[in-house]
């Protein structure tokens, strides 16, 4: 339903870190500048696991670095002929199965929420991608990470000339002005309608960082702290995570509660009603893991998406919070352990965040898979095979809350939300929905 992209992540370190003082800048500090590792995680956070990392066979800490990170490693065995050299190690493994995301490490600094920019914005061209080259941009300048469509990698495993990738880019397009550009590094102006090439604007000033030295760690760490650049989650950004990071057996689940959240929030009249749909896309993302609300919750804030972090922790059990503010008694932590969500929250969060997460919850519990059910078969002990006491009363709970919630939108939609939830609004989101993933996404009636 929502196609998973064969794009594999390729993170270049077989340089020899000669002008970086203290050792090499992949290595952890105090040896080197802890750029692999987060190189990995950024990518990680992205939804883009177990990287490729092209490295150097004359540093064996690397690699044992790199093996370490669970990345798929791959020698060099010219480094000394140049980045270059790393960039055809990694497309002659790929060939045309994968398109790739190059990264340099001394691009490490570069935000995961710019990553995810990048991955949607070329996701949106459909089959065309794989002819594509994608090209981030800060303000005039090109920066990293770049995405080379599969069935271009073939065009840059052949070239032959000077510049190394950024001449094997200029020379896929006909117009020498825009060739000279992506020479220079800068936006081209001149550009052709037919060109294969693609620039994604960023407002992250991360993406230009390029760290040889000490020095240039110090100041690209500050440059990217004081920029005032902050990630934002986006519809497009969250299905392109789910497509990512989601596990198949849930995409229908997760788009029907997106939707059904979406309605909800359009027919209560909430601005919240975006941050509703993508908390819907979000709030299963890491099913099957221990507390999996806590641990989506844990990426998107690591993501920037404090928000979205938010309405996706309170999915399974409202916060002491959203609790107050709905009238409810303080509520008791479900499963093992204190829940993130319970603890109390120190800024209270706005009338659209509240919204969207009181609609991510009602839609979920309405929701098996992407069917529609009721509140009592929902949390019948049958249905989820329990038979213990505790087990029984942690259910007891979550019916208990989950129809307390549904007076309270009852009085608040002057209807069932049950009824909402399986009627389709007027909305660009479920346009996108259905675009992203076909027909017959949302809720469904058995």
């Amino acid at each position: 339903m929502l196609p998973k992209p064969r794009i594999a992540a390729v993170i270049l370190s077989a340089g020899e870190s000669s002008r970086f003082r203290t050792g090499h800048k992949a290595l952890p500090e105090p040896f080197g500048g802890d750029l692999l590792k987060r190189s990995v995680s950024a990518l990680s956070l992205a939804g883009l696991a177990k990287p490729m990392v092209v490295c150097s066979p004359g540093f064996p800490e690397v690699i044992e670095l790199a093996e370490s990170l669970k990345a798929l490693v791959l020698v060099n065995p010219e480094p000394g002929k140049g980045m270059f050299s790393s960039v055809l190690t990694a497309l002659n493994t790929l060939r045309a199965k994968k398109s790739a995301l190059i990264l340099p490490v001394d691009a490490g600094l570069v935000e995961p929420d710019s990553i995810l920019s990048i991955i949607s914005y070329w996701q949106e061209f459909g089959p065309k991608k794989d002819d594509l080259i994608v090209l981030p941009a800060f303000r005039n300048k090109l920066g990293h990470p770049p995405i080379i469509g599969k069935r271009r990698n073939a065009d840059i495993i052949a070239f032959s000339g000077d510049h190394g990738l950024k001449g094997a880019i200029s020379s896929l397009t006909r117009n020498p002005a825009e060739a000279r550009s992506i020479l220079s590094g800068l936006v081209p102006e001149d550009r052709l309608s037919d060109s294969c090439l693609r620039i994604k604007p960023l407002e992250d000033p991360s993406i230009l960082t390029d760290v040889d030295t000490v020095e240039d760690l110090e100041r690209f760490s500050s440059v990217k702290s004081d920029s005032g650049f902050k990630p934002q989650a986006t519809p497009e950004k969250a299905l392109t995570l789910l497509s990512l990071v989601g596990k198949p057996i849930k995409m229908s689940h997760s788009l029907a509660v997106a939707l059904g959240a979406l309605r909800l929030a359009v027919e209560m009249g909430s601005s919240g009603a975006s941050l509703a749909f993508i908390g819907g896309v979000l709030h299963d993302l890491d099913h099957g893991r221990s507390n999996h609300a806590r641990a989506a919750k844990k990426r998107l804030t690591l993501l920037g998406w404090t928000e979205a972090a938010f309405v996706v922790g309170s999915h399974t059990q409202l916060n002491d919070q959203l609790r107050r503010r709905l009238g409810l008694p303080p509520g008791k932590s479900f499963g093992k352990g204190p829940d993130p969500s319970d603890r109390p929250v120190e800024e209270e969060v706005s009338p659209a965040v509240f919204e969207a997460a009181v609609c991510v919850h009602m839609a979920d519990k309405y929701l098996k898979g992407p069917n529609l059910v009721s509140l009592d078969y929902r949390f019948d002990p049958i249905n989820h095979n329990i038979t213990t006491e505790e087990g029984m009363a942690t259910l007891k709970r979550r019916l208990f809350e989950a129809e307390s919630l549904e007076k309270w939108f009852h009085r608040r939609l002057g209807q069932s939300p049950r009824d909402v939830i399986m009627s389709p609004c007027l909305h660009p989101l479920e346009d996108l929905a259905e675009g992203v993933c076909g027909q017959g996404v949302g809720p469904q009636l058995l």
